[in-house]
């Protein structure tokens, strides 16, 4: 089946208060494929608050047949996880068995030929939710299970999605060798190895978004910066309506082909800054800001120089 230039993934964390603001997101998101999914294909995982609506994940990359499947519903998930109508967002499993989902297993049609997952060129990866950024609390945090995802877990299951089968099999191996020592008497489970050397997508991610608060970090950036090309992100808090996710996708698949994805994310920022400026009136203030994650080695390089350089300051008793 042929390719589209785009596979977006936003999954939205919303067992909290920000549940009602992620429900007019996703139609948001939902008119953005009724307009134009030539190039894109679009995704959502919503797992909000309400006990009577169970955890969603939606594929509206066809906008004549958008489908809403329940999670629990889901066969043969990478990582198993409880059948529960109200998955636990803040989970890590629950993250990796939505990518897989979208790139390798959805059921998909295209002239008059099933397949299953729809992979694409490039890959954005979009995380809705909570956070304190690395103050490394609240990140994604689900009410109803009553627990937050940690950074490490975070750059944990952004590390399996990226892994080539290559780079897996050379993991899976070292486990066992290791498992193998400790445990001499004892058989080893193939069953602790299962969907570990699975890939899902084996490269980087083009775009990491967070529409969250205070994930516009140095602290933050470095974590990623072996997963992703470019990462999007506030410094300060987001607003609880979050991204105008119709104006920056819109603008997305718009784009030619050739564009660089720096130059891609730049338009994001300016698209998400310009669509806020009419709710000034009511005290509204966001920031946003597009990193080139492949130049942070650099930008490491020179605030260590910069903290070296107050270091010497605060030790000379003579400086002002």
């Amino acid at each position: 089946m042929n390719q589209k230039d785009w596979t977006i993934m936003i999954y939205m964390a919303g067992d909290n208060n920000l549940s009602v603001d992620m429900a007019y997101a996703m139609e948001q998101i939902k008119d953005v494929a009724g307009d134009d999914t030539k190039s894109i294909n679009l995704f959502v995982y919503y797992d909000g608050s309400s006990k009577a609506i169970p955890t969603l994940y939606c594929d509206f990359s066809d906008p004549a047949n958008p489908r809403h499947v329940r999670s629990h519903m889901v066969k043969n998930k990478l990582y198993p996880v409880d059948e529960a109508a109200n998955e636990n967002a803040a989970d890590y499993r629950s993250v990796l068995n939505f990518v897989d989902w979208c790139v390798n297993k959805v059921r998909t049609t295209q002239d008059g030929r099933n397949g299953n997952g729809r992979k694409a060129k490039k890959y954005a990866l979009i995380f809705s939710g909570h956070s304190m950024g690395f103050q490394d609390i609240g990140l994604f945090k689900d009410e109803s299970a009553e627990v937050s995802m940690g950074m490490k877990e975070m750059n944990g299951l952004l590390r399996r999605i990226t892994r080539t089968e290559e780079d897996l099999l050379r993991r899976q191996t070292k486990a066992k060798e290791v498992l193998a020592e400790e445990a001499t008497d004892s058989k080893l489970d193939a069953d602790i190895f299962e969907g570990q050397t699975t890939e899902i997508l084996g490269q980087k991610l083009d775009i990491l978004g967070f529409d969250c608060c205070v994930m516009g970090m140095l602290e933050v950036g470095n974590q990623f910066r072996r997963v992703a090309k470019t990462m999007v992100a506030s410094e300060g808090s987001v607003p609880n309506a979050g991204w105008t996710y119709a104006k920056i996708f819109g603008s997305l698949a718009s784009q030619p082909k050739s564009k660089p994805v720096t130059e891609i994310v730049e338009d994001f920022v300016s698209e998400f800054v310009k669509s806020q400026d009419s709710f000034t009136i009511g005290g509204v203030s966001v920031d946003m800001a597009a990193w080139d994650l492949n130049k942070l080695p650099t930008l490491n390089s020179e605030f260590q120089k910069l903290a070296d350089s107050l270091r010497e300051c605060f030790e000379d008793e003579a400086s002002t």
